[in-house]
């Protein structure tokens, strides 16, 4: 599995589970997460990488992330499908992503 496969199956799985999954892009502003998951009154950012290992934050990822969190917002970084199941779990069932 690449980081796009990973990242169209979360979206299957975050829709089955009632979660607006919404692919974030930016084109004034590189570096931004990949989709911005929505419930209840709930946000999360997340930022895909490849399940083999190989994908990394760049610079300007790791730079766009830190922003975020500097205001609030959960950013997560999800390259398995355990992350994503914990993901939704946390977002469903407790509301906080720690």
């Amino acid at each position: 599995m690449n980081e796009r496969q990973l990242e169209k199956w979360a979206r299957t799985q975050a829709i089955g589970q009632g979660v607006l999954p919404y692919k974030f892009k930016s084109p004034a502003k590189r570096g931004v997460p990949d989709q911005l998951w929505l419930y209840k009154g709930r946000a999360v950012f997340i930022e895909f990488k490849n399940p083999n290992g190989k994908g990394v934050l760049s610079a300007l990822q790791r730079k766009e992330i830190d922003l975020l969190l500097d205001q609030g917002f959960v950013v997560v970084v999800a390259s398995s499908k355990e992350t994503v199941l914990s993901i939704l779990n946390v977002l469903i069932n407790n509301g906080e992503i720690l």
